[in-house]
């Protein structure tokens, strides 16, 4: 696999006129037998990272501090991933799904019915992966309700049960290493179908019960629709990216929680890549930052 990352520059022309020049940590890999690239981290300004040179370099070398000289401590406690999240949560707006999922899914004592639709919608839309998977997105994104609290997966069972997991088959001639072969080949099976699958597509569909067959099929289908409206608003404003490609670009928008010396801890929305600023523009989302979440309530389990 190829796998080779460099340092890029481009430069981008702001709306004032002026044009900045960006640097870009890019990395090659190969897909199908072609090789291309992907942007793995932009760490802003040419200029403003030439005056933060000498200290980038003290932290990746090692070295200490300079006697007498003094410099805020930076201390990054959380930088999950939010542009992708913040995107959807606009378009799912836009479409007046928040009320439309109240009215017909109805209430609920703990998670509200909706919220755990859009949570459904985003992966999907997102990364048309299983819905089983979904459950590690909280440890990496910034997933959270319409109220701004953040999602935190339950994984006290889970941890208990790690490393260990059962295999049942109606199958009576197979012994336990031949049960245990057929498992590994069917999961192989499932990852080539996952790989085949895009927002449109519904299978493999892992529910037995008719109600969760009809719901993963609509989640799907929904996931179109918001597809297809952020490419027309796209469009619109003349931005020349795909959807996956404008989620893909806007996943350098992050939540981060940081802690300066001699300060509180603080949070704030990086400003991300060039393109996933020209998506924010396009769709009109002037404040990025997640709703401020009710005080003592800022996870929700």
């Amino acid at each position: 696999m190829l796998c080779d990352m460099c340092v890029r520059t481009v430069k981008v022309r702001s709306s004032g006129g002026a044009v900045h020049e960006y640097v870009r940590v890019v990395e090659a890999y190969r897909e199908n037998g072609k090789v291309k690239q992907r942007v793995v981290a932009d760490l802003g300004r040419k200029d403003l990272l030439s005056a933060l040179l000498p200290k980038l370099r003290r932290v990746l070398e090692g070295t200490p501090a300079i006697d007498g000289q003094t410099h805020e401590d930076l201390d990054v406690l959380d930088a999950s991933t939010w542009g992708p999240l913040l995107v959807v949560r606009h378009l799912f707006e836009q479409l007046g799904l928040w009320s439309l999922f109240e009215e017909v899914l109805g209430r609920s004592k703990t998670v509200p019915y909706a919220d755990r639709a859009f949570v459904l919608l985003a992966n999907r839309l997102i990364r048309p992966e299983s819905e089983h998977a979904l459950a590690s997105r909280p440890e990496t994104d910034f997933v959270c309700d319409r109220q701004g609290r953040r999602f935190v997966p339950h994984w006290q069972r889970e941890k208990r049960l790690e490393g260990k997991y059962v295999i049942t088959t109606t199958e009576k001639d197979l012994d336990v290493p031949d049960a245990v072969r057929t498992y590994k080949d069917l999961t192989d099976v499932e990852r080539g179908f996952r790989h085949l699958k895009d927002v449109l597509a519904v299978r493999p569909i892992y529910h037995r019960v008719e109600p969760r067959v009809r719901a993963h099929i609509f989640v799907a289908a929904l996931a179109l629709l918001l597809e297809r409206l952020l490419e027309r608003r796209l469009k619109e404003a003349g931005v020349d990216l795909s959807a996956p490609d404008a989620l893909e670009a806007v996943a350098t928008v992050r939540w981060v929680t940081f802690h300066l010396a001699g300060q509180p801890v603080r949070r704030g929305v990086s400003g991300g890549s060039p393109h996933a600023r020209q998506v924010l523009k396009a769709l009109g989302i002037s404040d990025p930052k997640p709703p401020t979440p009710p005080e003592n309530q800022i996870t929700v389990i």
